[in-house]
């Protein structure tokens, strides 16, 4: 991890972009400790992004002006996330035979908040009114955001793959039919 030994935002994206496109490789050799401070500035860059991109979508939506309590919103939502998120995988690696050292469950919620950036670009989908596109970009966003997770709990958290597939499956599910309604 690049970003570990020598923090930069060129690393930090390189890290990011792996993390997205190869996530196996990715969990695997992502460090299972170092301490807190990572995971909150991930957690932190990631929802800020998210916030631009929800004040982006909302000011072409209806000319909405952004001000600087959706950046405060965002520094306040990325500590509660990486907190919540680092205790429901916790619980998934719990029930699954996987590690539930808090750390590392830290980690992987941050690095898993990567989704929120992402789901902007669905988002900007909604801007256009076609709604087979939005519900076409749910699902797909769904069923990645499910791949994400089962890589995550198997080779970061040591899951049991059989129940990470179980987990991440009622995910996409979930989320395939929250597109549909």
């Amino acid at each position: 991890m690049v970003w570990v030994h020598e923090p930069s935002p060129w690393n930090y994206w390189i890290e990011t972009k792996t993390a997205l496109l190869s996530p196996k490789k990715y969990f695997i050799a992502m460090p299972r400790g170092g301490g807190y401070a990572d995971s909150f500035l991930r957690s932190l860059v990631y929802n800020t992004a998210g916030e631009i991109g929800f004040d982006l979508c909302n000011w072409l939506q209806s000319h909405w002006r952004p001000d600087a309590m959706g950046f405060l919103f965002a520094a306040i939502n990325s500590a509660t996330l990486v907190l919540a998120g680092a205790g429901i995988l916790g619980v998934l690696a719990f029930v699954s035979g996987g590690k539930t050292d808090a750390p590392t469950a830290m980690r992987v919620s941050a690095n898993l908040q990567l989704l929120i950036p992402a789901y902007v670009l669905v988002r900007m989908t909604q801007l256009a009114n076609i709604h087979w596109l939005s519900a076409v970009g749910l699902c797909a966003y769904a069923f990645y955001a499910a791949w994400l997770l089962h890589h995550a709990l198997v080779h970061a958290l040591g899951a049991n793959a059989i129940v990470a597939k179980l987990a991440s499956g009622s995910l996409a599910a979930w989320g395939f039919f929250s597109a549909w309604k």
